[in-house]
């Protein structure tokens, strides 16, 4: 089949090569963004000690063209299916990958009881979009959380890249602050 029919997602457990062939075709549009490659989701989110993640896989054919990482958790007496993590490659498969990627993280909310899905990233990003096209809103500022600083510096030889100190070009989730 053809189209988003043809993009298959799993949840997955374990964390293969693909992921590593999926970060150069995932982060080419960005212009900064911390790295997800194999050896950083294993570390954060399949190793992690202290919680417990769900990791889905999207893939066409057989490659891997996209992942989401949640997280359920319990705040103010609801329960929170919390997106740590969105990302697919920039390709025309991007978007179906996205789009396939929220779909099924819906359905595990449902099967898991959650009242109420979010995320954080910045609005910008072809996962917000991708969101925003499944039915995601952006919380009023009544009920957004304190704000969320972050801090960078640069190490690298010469002088940062232009917009380096740009929020509008950075992509940043969850999977980038320790506090779910």
């Amino acid at each position: 089949p053809r189209g988003p029919a043809s993009i298959a997602v799993e949840n997955v457990k374990e964390l293969g090569p693909e992921f590593d062939d999926l970060w150069p075709a995932a982060s080419a549009g960005a212009e900064n963004i911390l790295v997800r490659d194999r050896a950083f989701l294993d570390w954060r989110f399949i190793r992690s000690p202290t919680r417990r993640y769900d990791v889905f896989a999207a893939r066409k054919n057989g490659r891997l063209v996209g992942y989401l990482v949640g997280h359920t958790t319990v705040m103010e007496g609801l329960r929170w299916g919390m997106i740590m993590d969105l990302l697919s490659e920039e390709s025309p498969d991007g978007p179906a990958a996205t789009d396939r990627l929220v779909a099924a993280y819906g359905r595990h909310m449902m099967r898991v009881g959650a009242d109420i899905a979010a995320c954080l990233m910045f609005k910008h990003t072809p996962a917000a979009r991708g969101l925003r096209r499944n039915g995601y809103i952006i919380c009023p500022p009544a009920l957004l959380p304190r704000e969320f600083p972050a801090l960078v510096r640069w190490y690298g030889p010469g002088s940062p890249p232009a917009r380096f100190f740009d929020p509008k070009a950075w992509n940043l989730t969850l999977a980038d602050y320790d506090a779910m």
